[in-house]
């Protein structure tokens, strides 16, 4: 395994809602409650992903109470649960009201139509992951099985180089290893 990126999970919604922040608090509501409202009184219309879903799977480590209301949420079948990144994302464009956990940097490079959730104040950006500020991420690693070929090696060595950096970077993805922040950097 070789990892290569690290990129911010976060709560995409539709551009109809009219929250720009939530709370781990009103997330775990927002699983739990099939009658949620969003600030303006309109309905919440929460997205689940399949068991074991990797970006599920950093909030639920983060947020006391999400993993037991979410899976109150598929016994009770109250939300649509979407198999694939492509199913989740065409689902938050095309339902107004509709939020779910999903990765930044598929909203950046494809350049996606969806609103995303600042969590308790602090914004998913690369700098907030960077800094420690978000605490909403996970790593993505290239996987070989045995010693990689010479063209997948010059591949890695690419992916590693200081131009494979910047396209990962541009991409709405950290380069690991990560460097550290710039002294007196300011949020972007």
């Amino acid at each position: 395994a070789l990892p290569y990126a690290r990129v911010a999970v976060v709560v995409a919604t539709n551009q109809s809602v009219p929250d720009s922040c939530t709370s781990r608090d009103h997330l775990v509501h927002l699983f739990g409650r099939k009658k949620a409202r969003w600030i303006d009184g309109s309905r919440v219309v929460m997205l689940q992903r399949e068991r074991g879903d990797s970006s599920f799977i950093v909030f639920a480590n983060l947020v006391p109470g999400l993993l037991d209301q979410n899976e109150a949420s598929y016994r009770e079948e109250r939300w649509r649960v979407l198999y694939s990144d492509r199913a989740m994302q065409e689902a938050l464009m095309a339902t107004e009201g509709a939020a779910g956990i999903f990765d930044l940097g598929a909203i950046v490079v494809q350049r996606l139509p969806l609103k995303v959730l600042c969590i308790d104040g602090v914004t998913p950006s690369l700098w907030s992951v960077r800094t420690g500020r978000y605490p909403f991420w996970k790593d993505l690693s290239f996987v070989t099985y045995g010693q990689p070929s010479r063209l997948v090696a010059e591949f890695f060595r690419f992916v590693h180089s200081e131009e494979g950096r910047a396209l990962t970077e541009s991409s709405g993805h950290l380069a690991l290893p990560l460097a550290p922040p710039k002294e007196g950097g300011k949020a972007p």
